[in-house]
């Protein structure tokens, strides 16, 4: 039986959370947002600490011109700038089920080395790997080093700003 193509992006996002909690030893934890309206895939967070990232997961299953080739597609105004996301690439090995080769790259470094083209009303932002100018390799990661490198960009990323009394701007009143 075929792989259905519905399942290819939840089965990448899954295998990339399962190499997160077992390359982190449990140091990092996920979890998913209730909905992918945000183009953030999973939600990763420091166990007992406050530090966290956005991964966004788009994979390949084949190669195109001997390359990996994935894209993302966003309105103008609404391509991702923060220090907190991040993309992971890969190619998903359909015969084993594996992530065989990942590439986690910042989403600021991303929006400057990708390949742009406008479709309409969206850009599309391509990831090609390998390519001539090798402007991915620096990115490639396995999966017993991809919690160290997720750890190493969120705790470079700039802390957010807080919410100063979130119930009082909600119009709630928190109970004690």
């Amino acid at each position: 039986m075929a792989f259905p193509p519905i399942l290819v992006g939840e089965v990448a996002e899954l295998l990339a959370r399962a190499y997160v909690l077992a390359s982190s030893r449990g140091g990092l934890t996920t979890f998913k947002p209730d909905a992918d309206v945000d183009h953030k895939d999973f939600i990763v967070d420091r166990r007992g600490g406050d530090r966290h990232g956005y991964v966004q997961v788009k994979c390949a299953t084949r190669l195109r011109q001997k390359q990996v080739w994935c894209v993302a597609r966003y309105l103008p105004d609404q391509v991702p700038t923060s220090a907190r996301v991040f993309y992971l690439f890969a190619f998903l090995d359909l015969g084993s089920i594996e992530l065989t080769r990942m590439w986690l790259v910042p989403a600021s470094d991303f929006n400057r080395l990708a390949y742009r083209r406008r479709r309409g009303s969206r850009i599309e932002l391509w990831f090609k790997t390998p390519a001539r100018d090798r402007r991915w390799e620096r990115f490639a990661v396995d999966r017993q080093e991809l919690a160290a490198r997720i750890t190493a960009l969120m705790d470079a990323a700039p802390t957010e700003q807080e919410i100063f009394a979130p119930a009082k701007s909600l119009g709630l009143r928190l109970v004690a």
